[in-house]
């Protein structure tokens, strides 16, 4: 399993204490902002709003740290570390859609379309019917890649249902080039 004693720990509070990786701190970032868009929220419509501690009882365990850090490998261009890492949080938690999908798409990158085919459709049984609108971009985009354009407008048409920011994204992404010919 993945070491993330320096990237994050629980304490015994039930506190999420983040390392300064910059996807770890984007994440922090990220509940941060959303409990202050909470409250705002609830001063605006007048509502009593006793405040939250939008960190206690997230279950981040070895492998979201590992998306985290295979997230930011992969936008590095660091393909082989991805996968490495990708792999071993897999043995952890094998039955993890989002890190799938990333080490498929790692897969695609360096060449491996064997073995990335055969984990885009482990990737997708195990979507089944969740949102995971990120995963389901990362499977279009890894199957745009590999050529199977009907597979990924599907995939890609759900993520964009899920989630309709990825609208501009598709836009402009060059995984996803050989959709747009």
């Amino acid at each position: 399993a993945p070491q993330i004693s320096e990237e994050a720990s629980l304490i015994e509070t039930g506190w999420l204490v983040i390392g300064t990786t910059p996807a770890a701190v984007d994440a922090q970032e990220s509940l941060d902002d959303f409990a202050r868009q909470m409250a705002q929220l609830a001063d605006e419509h007048e509502v009593e709003f006793e405040g939250v501690n939008i960190q206690h009882n997230i279950q981040f365990g070895p492998a979201q740290f590992a998306t985290f850090d295979v997230s930011e490998l992969l936008a590095n261009g660091n393909f082989e570390e991805a996968i490495t890492t990708a792999r071993e949080a897999l043995e952890a938690e094998p039955r993890n859609p989002e890190l799938s999908s990333l080490l498929a798409y790692a897969l695609v990158k360096i060449g491996d379309e064997d073995e990335a085919r055969e984990l885009l459709d482990e990737t997708t049984e195990l979507l089944g019917r969740k949102k995971l609108p990120a995963t389901r971009w990362n499977v279009a985009c890894a199957l745009a890649l590999l050529g199977e354009p009907t597979e990924a407008l599907e995939m890609l048409g759900s993520a964009i249902r899920s989630n309709p920011d990825f609208i501009e994204m598709a836009k402009e992404d060059p995984d996803l080039d050989s959709l747009r010919d």
